[in-house]
């Protein structure tokens, strides 16, 4: 019975935490279930930004500027 236990699965999970806020309206349930997984996903870009910053020694702006002139939208004139 153990092995069930740990074994829960992430629907599980999003009702569990719906028990820990009773009498919460859908809505209101639905809106910080989405909130909690924009968070966890904010946290994870932030994390690859950081981890291609310390690979390539660029800011966010340096990268974006060296994607857009070799994808040609920044040209030999645009002054980058």
């Amino acid at each position: 019975m153990k092995g069930e236990e740990g074994s829960s699965s992430r629907s599980s999970e999003t009702s569990t935490q719906r028990d820990m806020y009773p009498g919460e309206a859908n809505d209101t349930a639905f809106a910080r279930d989405v909130e909690i997984t924009n968070g966890r996903w904010a946290m994870l870009g932030f994390l690859a930004s950081i981890v291609v910053e310390a690979a390539t020694g660029k800011g966010i702006l340096g990268q974006v500027i060296i994607y857009l002139k070799l994808s040609g939208a920044l040209g030999d004139k645009s002054g980058f």
